[in-house]
């Protein structure tokens, strides 16, 4: 029986490898192999942790100097753009990439999650794709061009040299052009994990959204007294700064330090901080404390959502911007736009925790959404799955 391939090219931490690794060990359990090529093998060593899986260096996209707007938002074509996608030369290398990674894993079926280029690999070896995601990396495929995550904002990529890109490409392995970006991205299934409180797309979105493989927690009361859950990377550049804040204001913390903790780890734990060597169940984390913060991945934002709790974000990229931005409207979150800077993230955060109109708001969102149908995806994925299991 030929492996299953899990792609992951695009995207950081392990937002993108939990959910792969969930599917990962459900697919396990029914006696499928399992070969990953991720973006970061230290995230993936993690998720994929008791899970037999045999782990590869994804392709690693050249470097390019990107002379646009970095935020703001656009499009998926925009994302693209930062990364060279409509330079042929730059294209060509990753595709070929996957492709020597195809041929050597030789599987019968791949699972791909923010993974462009590896699409096209997969079209150029008749690899049947299951394209999973974030609604961020998942916009929708119905028309000509993809849809603006802002409808006041206009996309600034030029789709036509995307596409133009992957024709190039595609030409030089004797494959047919493929006319829109839509329909080059298109794969034989999509699940899209996520709630429509965090989907860009949400106005023009016609698939359905389903549960995160991890699933979300339940709604608890909040305990009487302040505290805080923090996820966040302790590479970051604002990490010191941030975490110093925290410790000043007072309240119980616990967290989880993605990446190298080191020196701050030590800190943390001298100033009473509860650091966990691992990552931890946010449905058993989160009715533990009053407040979550983190960078605002959806992973966690969904999460903190379902919980019901008030989730305090300091964005790093343009999607946790966007789940930043959504969850202050809501009143169920606040955008810590103070990076580096220790007595003002100090101060945002002590009035944060006295928002008690958050609580209120967060509460109703977590019943709202405790209240949906569920819909949860790892049996139908698995069914999926197995159809093109040969």
């Amino acid at each position: 029986m030929r492996p299953v391939l899990f792609a992951w090219e695009l995207g950081e931490n392990l937002g993108h490898a939990m959910p792969l690794s969930r599917m990962a060990a459900a697919l396990q359990a029914d006696g499928l192999q399992i070969v990953v090529c991720a973006r970061s093998l230290l995230s993936a060593r993690i998720a994929f942790n008791g899970i037999e899986a045999t782990i590869l260096q994804a392709p690693v996209w050249p470097h390019y100097r990107y002379g646009g707007v970095l935020s703001g938002g656009g499009n998926y074509a925009n994302i693209l753009n930062t990364i060279g996608f409509h330079e042929p030369r730059n294209l060509a290398a990753v595709v070929a990439g996957w492709i020597s990674l195809i041929d050597l894993v030789k599987p019968s079926v791949a699972v791909s999650d923010h993974s462009p280029a590896f699409l096209i690999a997969a079209r150029i070896r008749n690899l049947p794709v299951i394209a999973t995601g974030t609604p961020y990396t998942m916009p929708p495929l119905e028309g000509p061009n993809l849809p603006p995550v802002d409808a006041l904002v206009s996309p600034v990529a030029d789709e036509r040299r995307m596409v133009a890109s992957a024709a190039a490409v595609l030409s030089q392995w004797g494959k047919p052009v493929v006319e829109t970006l839509p329909r080059l991205l298109a794969t034989e299934s999509r699940f899209v994990f996520g709630l429509p409180e965090i989907d860009p797309y949400a106005a023009v979105r016609r698939e359905q959204l389903f549960e995160t493989p991890e699933g979300l927690p339940k709604f608890a009361p909040v305990p009487a007294e302040p505290s805080i859950f923090a996820y966040y990377g302790a590479n970051d550049p604002n990490a010191e700064a941030l975490f110093q804040a925290l410790a000043e204001t007072g309240v119980k913390v616990s967290c989880y330090l993605r990446g190298e903790s080191g020196l701050l780890s030590g800190f943390l734990q001298r100033r009473g901080v509860v650091v966990y060597e691992t990552p931890q169940p946010l449905a058993e984390v989160l009715p533990k404390v009053s407040h979550v913060l983190s960078g605002g991945g959806a992973h966690v934002t969904q999460a903190a959502m379902a919980a019901g709790r008030p989730h305090l974000i300091m964005p790093r990229h343009e999607e946790a911007a966007i789940n930043a931005r959504h969850a202050a409207r809501l009143n169920v979150g606040r955008w810590l736009d103070a990076p580096g800077d220790r007595a003002k993230l100090r101060a945002a955060i002590t009035t944060a925790l006295a928002e008690h109109s958050m609580h209120t708001d967060a509460a109703r969102l977590a019943a709202t959404i405790g209240l949906r149908p569920r819909r949860p995806a790892l049996e139908m994925l698995k069914a999926t799955i197995k159809r093109h299991v040969r």
